[in-house]
């Protein structure tokens, strides 16, 4: 589950805008900050925390700023990231040492309970069945 954190400003002085926006993230579940106090008078400003499975970004024309606080990458995202932006992703997840690449996407995908800890994502070898097996 991801979690962000969502500053909503002001777009218009009468605030419709922003009341839009905070009733919006409030009906996905997102709670008040209670650290930063809310303003509701021009430049309104709120801070919210959300925890979802969507993938939320910035939009900053319609005074959304959003931060995200946790993060779980999936296998597409992953791939996409350049060697470096890589390493530091799956090392928040708690894979600290590796060279390759697809070793280290499994770990952080087993890490972040994407993929059940016990299994591989998929094996190249194919298996061998025990009836084909010849006894001696």
């Amino acid at each position: 589950m991801n979690e962000y954190k969502i500053i909503i400003g002001a777009t218009d002085p009468l605030g419709i805008k922003f009341l839009a926006n905070v009733v919006k993230f409030a009906n996905k579940g997102a709670t008040l900050c209670q650290e930063h106090p809310y303003t509701c008078r021009f430049p309104h400003k709120a801070v919210m925390f959300l925890s979802t499975d969507e993938y939320l970004e910035s939009d900053i024309v319609n005074g959304v700023k959003v931060e995200p606080v946790n993060l779980v990458y999936t296998v597409e995202m992953l791939e996409a990231l350049s060697w470096e932006k890589f390493k530091s992703v799956v090392r928040k997840g708690g894979v600290t040492k590796g060279r390759d690449r697809k070793v280290m996407q499994t770990q952080y995908l087993k890490n972040t309970g994407q993929i059940p800890g016990g299994e591989e994502v998929a094996s190249e070898e194919p298996e061998e069945d025990s009836e084909g097996k010849s006894e001696d």
